[in-house]
């Protein structure tokens, strides 16, 4: 109790001088169990065991009735690590009053080490669209007074460049960009853009282990490469696919040398491609990332549906799109979009959906019967 009495203290302390909220890391490792049992088999190194401790919602409610419940504007986010869709709403649930909300790692990389020689295969799409359907049903399936709420992402400091996972930035870039920039900004729950993915930045080309600052790589090196286990190639081409150093690369602030972002030298090495891809040069373009991101996030704000709405997943096992509904009392919004760099055929079904619906946005300036590379519509 003295300890947590002089969290709380430090706590009220930053919320009387004006911060906002807290981002809580790994929260559910706030209580474990005492007697820290081994891995269980083929569990070993994940850190999730200890997820979920016996007291973490006895000490989360604490925290809650002692410091945040009494500042209206403080907001809380949880860093889930461990936690699941089923178990999310004991977290989140408004009438649990512990967390505003919570974000999840089921759609992140993997990393652990191994995966620096043999990388695990990407998500396929319909994996992918299950994660998130899973996570909204699990969210929204309750009563009003117990529904949760989540933090909703594609790219962050954990994680390689959005744009480089999952789209094209060589020949679909502002395509890719906008795709995933309305794919993430109309979906329930409150939306994280990660520095740098606002004007589609990419993975860094890292040509040696010294190029790297991520102590999880220079770990994996030692451990894999120094040790002769695996030849420094197949490591630093999996390493340039999966280390979270492409996120933490300085952001690109214009075409100035180390991209506008300092007069000294960068704790990681500028992304070569920052004279073209830069927030000044992004700024005054209508047709950039940037003022795509711009519009979208004013027309999020305007909407409720997209705040509030229920989700559905129109084409849950397509191969390369994906196409969602938002409903809210009598509004409804399709949201319909090419996950490949491939043209795709929009399905009968899907064409029978928004036959009655109009366009409200598309990432190309004219209009095609099928779905281009990386393109996004939203009809309503």
């Amino acid at each position: 109790p003295p300890l947590r009495q002089a969290i709380y203290k430090m706590m009220r302390f930053w919320l009387d001088k004006g911060v906002d909220g807290f981002r809580m890391d790994v929260i559910p490792f706030l209580s474990k169990d005492t007697d820290f049992p081994n891995y269980p088999p083929g569990r070993y190194g994940d850190l999730t065991i200890h997820a979920n401790g016996p007291r973490i919602h006895e000490f989360l409610q604490e925290m809650n009735q002692e410091v945040l419940s009494r500042y209206d504007s403080c907001i809380t986010v949880g860093e889930g690590f461990g936690v699941s869709a089923e178990q999310a709403n004991l977290y989140v649930g408004r009438d649990r009053h512990e967390l505003d909300m919570i974000y999840h790692f089921d759609h992140a990389v993997p990393r652990d080490e191994p995966y620096f020689v043999d990388p695990a295969p990407e998500f396929t799409l319909p994996e992918l669209k299950a994660i998130f359907a899973k996570w909204n049903t699990a969210l929204d399936n309750a009563k009003p007074s117990a529904r949760g709420w989540q933090n909703i992402y594609f790219g962050n400091h954990d994680n390689p460049r959005v744009l480089s996972r999952f789209g094209d930035s060589v020949h679909y870039h502002y395509e890719s960009a906008t795709m995933l920039a309305t794919v993430l900004l109309t979906q329930r729950g409150t939306p994280s853009i990660y520095q740098g993915d606002e004007i589609g930045m990419t993975n860094c080309p890292f040509n040696s282990i010294e190029e790297y600052d991520d102590i999880q790589v220079k770990n994996a090196w030692r451990e894999l490469v120094e040790s002769e286990k695996y030849p420094a190639d197949i490591f630093l081409k999996t390493a340039n696919r999966i280390a979270r150093d492409h996120a933490r690369t300085p952001v690109q602030w214009s075409d100035a040398p180390n991209a506008g972002f300092t007069d000294g030298q960068p704790w990681l090495k500028i992304n070569p491609d920052y004279q073209s891809i830069n927030i000044k040069q992004q700024t005054d373009n209508p047709n950039s990332v940037l003022s795509f991101y711009k519009n979208l996030l004013r027309w999020r704000k305007q909407m409720p549906v997209l705040h509030d709405g229920t989700y559905r997943d129109l084409l849950p096992d397509h191969p390369s799109i994906w196409a969602f509904e938002r409903s809210l009392n009598n509004d409804r919004i399709q949201i319909i979009t090419n996950f490949s760099a491939k043209t795709a055929v929009l399905p009968g079904e899907l064409i029978a959906a928004i036959q009655s619906s109009q366009q409200m946005l598309s990432n190309y300036r004219d209009k095609a019967d099928a779905l281009r590379p990386f393109e996004v519509r939203v009809y309503s």
